[in-house]
C-alpha cells in the first residue's frame, strides 16, 4: 500500500499527469452518480399501482378487431360483445346461464384479468418510463419464453413490450402484442344497471 501512495505520490509531482489525474476521478465520480440514477429509475414496481386488487370498475378489451365492453362490480363482470350481454364470474363467461368458451382470438379472457396480469408484469423486466401531461407510462419487457408459458396458445418468438399507463395513481390502460386493455371509473361503480 505504501508503493501505491508513493507512486501516487511522484505521479501528482508531474503537472501534466496531475490534470489526467484529476480527470480521471472525475469521470469514476460521474460514473457513480450515472449508475445510482439508473438504478433508482430501476426500482419502479408495478406493484405499487396496485391494479390486481381492483374489484370494480369499467373496461374496454381490444383484443386484435375483437372489442368488449363490460363493467365489474365485487368480481362478478356483465361483459358485451356484438350486442349480447354475457356474464364473467369465477372465472367462467356465460351467455343466458350457460358456460361457453371465453377465448377470443385464441387468448383467455381469464389471462387478461387484472390478477393474472399482474402475474405476468411482475415476471417482466422494467424497460423505461415515459411522463405525459396526465399520465405515466411504465414499459416492461417480458422474455418469449415467460410470455408463452403464460399465453400457452398464442406463441411469440421475441420478447414482448407491455405498456401499462397510470393517471392518478390508478392504471388506466394495459397494451401488449396487439391486445389493449383500458380501465375507467375505478373504484367508483355502485352496482350493476340492468
Amino acid at each position: 500500500m505504501k508503493e501505491a501512495w508513493q507512486t501516487f505520490k511522484e505521479l501528482w509531482a508531474i503537472k501534466r499527469l496531475r490534470s489526467t489525474i484529476v480527470l480521471c476521478l472525475w469521470l469514476v465520480f460521474i460514473g457513480f452518480i450515472v449508475v445510482g440514477l439508473r438504478n433508482s429509475n430501476t426500482t419502479t414496481n408495478i406493484n405499487s399501482l396496485e391494479y390486481k386488487n381492483y374489484n370494480n370498475y369499467e373496461v374496454v378489451y381490444k383484443i386484435g378487431d375483437i372489442e368488449i365492453q363490460g363493467t365489474t362490480y365485487n368480481n362478478e363482470s356483465y361483459l358485451y360483445i356484438d350486442g349480447k350481454s354475457y356474464v364473467y364470474m369465477n372465472d367462467e363467461l356465460s351467455y343466458n346461464g350457460e358456460i361457453i368458451p371465453q377465448t377470443f382470438n385464441n387468448i383467455s379472457l381469464n389471462l387478461l384479468q387484472p390478477k393474472n396480469l399482474d402475474n405476468l408484469i411482475n415476471q417482466g423486466i422494467y424497460d423505461s418510463k415515459v411522463t405525459y401531461t396526465d399520465s405515466v407510462k411504465y414499459n416492461y419487457i417480458v422474455s418469449s419464453d415467460v410470455y408463452n408459458n403464460y399465453m400457452n396458445s398464442f406463441l411469440v418468438n421475441e420478447n414482448v413490450l407491455i405498456s401499462v399507463t397510470k393517471e392518478n395513481n390508478l392504471v388506466t390502460k394495459i397494451e401488449f402484442n396487439n391486445i389493449s386493455i383500458s380501465y375507467s371509473n375505478i373504484n367508483k361503480i355502485q352496482g350493476f344497471n340492468k
